[in-house]
């Protein structure tokens, strides 16, 4: 597969800059070229392979990866040429055994429209494209990805509806030939670097441009070990455009408050295993976990109020999890304790128990716990089956993507699968296109 790397335009000359230097030079030769132009793709477009991330913030680079990505020497030198240079800064964020260094753009290079450079050796692109030792089941889910076609035309269209509308010749173009897809990339930069919004707008752009031009990556973390996708990183408003395997009829599957639920997978074996119990308030809190309605719920509990609107839960949502199952151990408890984890240590003193044991030597056990948890059973279980049935389908962290006439069966799967955890899930189907919801409403009856 060609691997298409987007380059600011304003390092356009940088190659020939570094033809005549006595100790760059190396790197214009295709196979080095290449390294260099991942790490310029992977910093302008870091808001595109982590959706957390805003455009132009840091991104943590982890020095090991990258030595055995493109070797030691070639890493530390691409390093401190593009440093010294002024091409990348590097921020204050390393710590050891914690966080990786991180770097961005220069303001001028993040702020610049990109072109497109193509890989030149196919030696590096065989490379990144294997830099993961997959199980089955992640590689039957990467070939699933490879699948994935993409309704451009209307996915560009529905994009740019704020600004004004681009000449229709502009979105055709043979997306095998290289010219007409940088003519047709620098078209679409240069008009969207016209609009108010154009940060945001880049950053739905080159999501479904590297999809329909098949620039496709799977990548699986070590230590939550989720499969991180092009999918993944999507923004939602977009799957609608998503074609698997030739399926339009796409539904997503919703388990509400799902990392809540995930989180009662190991409660209840603790309690079962160590206590040899469930006590009562651990059961209540699984109830209300899986309720449907949990936010509302411990925002009563914790407030003693209703949840006002939407932004109010999305902003409670975030405030939980940082205050409760991802802060360092002394604030769940002690004088310096967030009012959210008192407020849980005394309803639910047995659920408070279980988090301070898991954060016992590292705060940061509870998170990666929970997605290791989620991982196992959406990719490695679900995974599992999926293959078995020969499925069209794509993950998205705690839900999957499903062909519409599949996805009663996926649904009583994921029912059975947490009832052997003794954990009863709620799970809805959320139908992607107008055609899988007549196919979901036709046949199938939400649990």
């Amino acid at each position: 597969m060609q691997r298409i790397f987007n380059i600011p335009t304003t390092l356009a000359t940088l190659r020939a800059q570094l033809t005549h230097h006595p100790e760059y030079s190396i790197l214009t030769k295709p196979t080095h070229w290449d390294k260099v132009c991942y790490l310029l793709d992977l910093l302008w477009n870091n808001h595109i392979y982590d959706r957390s991330a805003k455009r132009g913030q840091p991104k943590q680079l982890c020095s090991a990866t990258l030595a055995a990505l493109m070797g030691k020497r070639y890493w530390l030198l691409i390093q401190r040429m593009l440093t010294e240079n002024g091409i990348i800064l590097a921020a204050d964020s390393y710590q050891v055994g914690s966080f990786a260094k991180s770097y961005q753009l220069a303001e001028e290079h993040q702020a610049a429209p990109a072109f497109c450079v193509f890989n030149q050796s196919s030696k590096f692109a065989d490379k990144l494209a294997h830099r993961n030792e997959l199980n089955e089941q992640q590689r039957y889910l990467q070939q699933q990805l490879q699948t994935v076609t993409v309704r451009y035309g209307e996915a560009i269209t529905h994009i740019l509806a704020a600004s004004s509308p681009m000449p229709l010749m502009w979105l055709q173009f043979d997306v095998n030939d290289a010219d007409e897809i940088n003519a047709h990339f620098e078209a679409v930069s240069a008009h969207i670097n016209e609009h108010p919004d154009r940060n945001q707008l880049m950053v739905r752009f080159v999501s479904i441009f590297k999809l329909h031009t098949r620039q496709f990556f799977f990548f699986v973390d070590n230590k939550g070990r989720r499969a991180h996708t092009n999918i993944t990183n999507l923004p939602t408003d977009l799957r609608q455009f998503l074609v698997l395997d030739g399926h339009t009829d796409l539904l997503n599957t919703d388990i509400p408050a799902s990392q809540l639920v995930f989180a009662c997978i190991p409660l209840i074996e603790h309690y079962l295993t160590i206590e040899h119990g469930i006590p009562r308030d651990v059961a209540r809190w699984v109830e209300l976990a899986t309720s449907g309605q949990a936010y509302e719920q411990l925002h009563e509990i914790i407030y003693s109020r209703a949840i006002a609107d939407p932004a109010e839960r999305k902003e409670f949502k975030g405030r939980f999890f940082q205050r409760v199952y991802y802060c360092q151990r002394f604030l769940n408890e002690g004088p310096n304790a967030y009012p959210e984890s008192v407020a849980i240590a005394k309803h639910f003193p047995n659920v408070m128990r279980f988090i301070l044991e898991i954060k016992k030597d590292d705060y940061k056990h509870f998170a990666i716990g929970m997605q290791q948890r989620e991982s196992e059973m959406v990719i490695n279980r679900f995974g599992k089956q999926a293959k078995t049935w020969m499925l069209p389908v794509l993950t998205i962290h705690d839900s999957v993507v499903v062909p519409a006439a599949w996805g009663r069966n996926v649904l009583q799967w994921f029912t059975s699968a947490f009832a052997a955890l003794d954990i009863k899930i709620k799970m809805t189907l959320e139908p992607y296109t107008a055609q899988a919801l007549r196919i979901h409403d036709q046949q199938y009856e939400l649990f």
